[in-house]
């Protein structure tokens, strides 16, 4: 089960007001889990799982994505 969770709402696009995406990281105790982003547009949304085994990522993660994973990994 998940016990490292973290949540960080952010705006990654000036031209939007409001901090509607968000990075979601769920990871085990072994640190496998996953890191969720969603980037909010006018045109869309887009969704994107990255998965993490034992503390590592399989997909390069974007500089905010990183940073959060450490924070939980570290918390």
């Amino acid at each position: 089960h998940f016990q490292k969770i973290a949540i960080k709402r952010f705006n990654p696009f000036k031209d939007i007001g409001g901090d509607q995406s968000f990075i979601l990281v769920l990871l085990d105790g072994a640190r496998t889990g996953f890191v969720i982003t969603s980037l909010y547009r006018e045109e869309g949304t887009r969704v994107y799982a990255k998965p993490i085994v034992a503390g590592k990522p399989t997909h390069s993660l974007a500089p905010d994505e990183k940073e959060l994973l450490q924070s939980v990994m570290s918390s």
